[in-house]
């Protein structure tokens, strides 16, 4: 087949064409000389619109109401339609779609219908019709939600033109007899509804988007160190869109992997991979005192904009273009909010621009998980309080970083002064706002791992999910509290829970539920869990650590040993001691006591100078068989409150010391005893 009879093959549709292009409404694309140049739906719609109106002014506002009649989105949707459009034309674009200043867009080509008086297909005038009956059962299901009478009628009025315009086009003027004109004008409705039936259709109701993610704002200035305020805004925007019950919001644990991408990221793609039904995105410009903060709400569905906007604004009000950013975003998602939820989308935590700035840098350095970011979150978080001592946030973050730096895989500090920090922060968050959920959320994690009072840890963490129900964060720390009490089903709920809400990066809820299955004593799916999750990232050093545990009680000692030197070898220098301490141990359980020996050696003397878990120690001596020196260090761990004593009564490694009565001693001081 030759070239031109392949293209006249490609075009045989119902469609516009103008020079070598047509525009095929059957398959709602654009072809070139018989290929098909790829258009987005809404930058199809763009294009048919003003090709149907060829030769007339089409003003913006016209475009947006044809082009979004339910939904809320400002000119810069169009402006985005109408480049795709131009880009997909090529060089001679503004040839055919021209701008009007002040007035609007004009396609400016001569336009012939195509196949529309092929058999079987509408006439001339019956696309017309088509056409007619389709916008007029658009407007009919518009108006039912209360339309104003002046739309009314300038619609009627805008379609009274369409209809001339393209009467005008007609090749044929004869009048056709009442019977046929009425038999057209139904068999026209009738095209138009199953037309219109297949096409994709504008986000409606809250119903059909019930989840977003704000993903980190991008800083368009190479080096201006800005990457904090784009994970800063994105972080505040996420905690006011979490206030709201009709949406569920990924957390910033969820985004962060998006920090420092230069180049928009793909958003459709970010959505699914985040499981969202909407993306917002922005980027960010600073040019001295000014700041331009550029932002749009993206439908994954069909990638499709549900609302953009530009606010151009001095710096000092970077935190009025966040509360604008809120409301839009409600609106443009068509969220009924109740009074109190707008007034939490709306509410400051704080006025200070200089304590705003402390604040999202310390929420961007505690995303770095590193020794030294983890003192930049405490100095950046303190300086934020002193700025402004009613700022509940900043001492929730406090809360967050010292739980961190008490818990038993970082060690970076004695729980002794780690954990009554971090209940103190959180506690006064608390007398700030008794509503945070981020304070009670912090304040569940710290009793958890400090207080050992077991009903209130779960009175609190109850709290804490009442205000934050999609939290993966909370489940996470909950399936701990669960497997605590020896119930490992409840554990396991909360940890698929946790997975399921797609609030963590993937690779630490995989290790989790492998940690999950190693303290139920399912060590095959444990190392089953924990292979994959190597699989996935090989440089997170709690996998080796947690398989090595199963290989262990597997009696798989030398395996247990490699994964254990392995953990050794990356770790850095604050998490290295606990995964000694299980080398230890594993070298005892092997009979190779020298090398045990020189490990104990190494803690102690490296317990001078910085805290060292006495549980870690406890359990080599257990290992060796050395149960007076085993209990020794088991009850300085209590002394200290090390929260590797909530899993007491499932750690497998303390198995040789159940049946010594001391043990029994051991959990009535740690509170779990029967």
């Amino acid at each position: 087949m030759s070239e031109p009879e392949l293209h006249a093959q490609k075009v045989a549709c119902r469609g516009y064409v103008f020079d070598n292009f047509t525009l095929d409404l059957d398959r709602g694309c654009l072809w070139r000389a018989g290929q098909e140049v790829k258009l987005r739906y809404k930058s199809f719609e763009a294009l048919k619109y003003l090709v149907e109106r060829s030769g007339r002014v089409v003003g913006k506002e016209e475009m947006m109401r044809a082009l979004w009649p339910d939904a809320f989105v400002t000119d810069d949707s169009l402006v985005q339609c109408l480049i795709d459009a131009r880009r997909a034309l090529g060089d001679d674009a503004q040839r055919y779609v021209k701008t009007v200043p002040r007035r609007g867009y004009l396609f400016n080509a001569p336009v012939r219908e195509s196949g529309l008086s092929a058999p079987g297909a509408p006439s001339h005038s019956d696309a017309a019709q088509v056409e007619a009956a389709s916008a007029a059962f658009e407007k009919q299901e518009h108006n039912e939600e209360n339309t104003r009478p002046e739309d009314v009628e300038r619609n009627n009025t805008q379609s009274a033109t369409s209809g001339q315009s393209l009467s005008r086009r007609r090749s044929n003027s004869a009048i056709l007899p009442a019977v046929i004109i009425a038999a057209l004008l139904l068999a026209g409705l009738a095209g138009a509804l199953i037309w219109r039936s297949s096409r994709p259709r504008p986000v409606k109701t809250v119903a059909e988007v019930r989840s977003i993610a704000v993903l980190p704002f991008r800083s368009i200035d190479a080096g201006s160190g800005d990457e904090y305020l784009g994970l800063g805004m994105a972080d505040d925007l996420i905690t006011r869109l979490s206030n709201l019950r009709h949406v569920t919001v990924r957390p910033t644990s969820a985004v962060r992997k998006y920090v420092g991408e230069a180049n928009p990221p793909n958003l459709v793609a970010a959505g699914q991979d985040l499981n969202v039904e909407s993306v917002l995105e922005g980027s960010i410009r600073r040019s001295g005192e000014r700041i331009r903060v550029t932002v749009q709400l993206v439908n994954v569905r069909d990638g499709a904009p549900l609302w953009a906007e530009k606010f151009d604004e001095k710096f000092t009000d970077i935190l009025s273009v966040q509360d604008a950013v809120a409301e839009h975003v409600s609106q443009a998602l068509l969220l009924q909010l109740t009074s109190a939820e707008r007034m939490l989308l709306t509410k400051r935590y704080t006025n200070n621009l200089e304590a705003y700035q402390h604040y999202i840098k310390g929420r961007y350095h505690l995303t770095r998980r590193t020794e030294s970011d983890y003192q930049k979150c405490i100095d950046h978080f303190q300086q934020a309080i002193k700025l402004d001592r009613r700022y509940a946030p900043a001492y929730a973050g406090l809360a967050d970083v010292y739980n961190i730096m008490g818990l038993y895989v970082f060690a970076l500090s004695s729980p002794r002064e780690a954990f009554p920090k971090a209940k103190e922060a959180a506690g006064e968050a608390l007398k700030i706002d008794s509503e945070l959920g981020e304070a009670h959320s912090a304040l569940a994690f710290a009793k958890l791992n400090y207080d050992w009072d077991w009903p209130e840890v779960e009175r609190e963490f109850k709290r804490a999910i009442d205000l934050k129900p999609d939290d993966g964060n909370l489940q996470h720390y909950y399936s701990h509290y669960w497997m605590a009490m020896d119930q490992g089903g409840k554990s396991l709920a909360a940890s698929r829970r946790a997975l399921e809400l797609g609030q963590f990066d993937l690779v630490p809820v995989n290790a989790h539920l492998g940690w999950h299955y190693l303290y139920s004593h399912d060590y095959e799916r444990a190392i089953e869990q924990l292979l994959k999750t190597i699989e996935l990232d090989p440089n997170f050093v709690t996998s080796y650590l947690y398989l090595g545990f199963a290989y262990e009680q597997k009696g798989m000692i030398d395996a247990a040993i490699a994964e254990f030197s392995k953990a050794v070898a990356i770790s850095s220098d604050g998490r290295r001691p606990v995964m000694e301490a299980a080398l230890g141990h594993a070298y005892a359980v092997a009979g190779k006591r020298a090398e045990a020996q020189r490990v104990l050696d190494e803690l102690k003397e490296a317990s001078q100078r910085r805290f060292i878990s006495p549980y870690g120690i406890a359990l080599i001596y257990a290992g060796l068989g050395e149960k007076d020196q085993a209990f020794a260090w088991l009850n300085r761990a209590c002394d200290e409150r090390d929260n590797w004593l909530n899993y007491l009564k499932v750690e497998p490694r303390l198995d040789p010391l159940r049946s010594d009565a001391r043990f029994t001693v051991l959990l009535r001081r740690v509170g779990l005893s029967p």
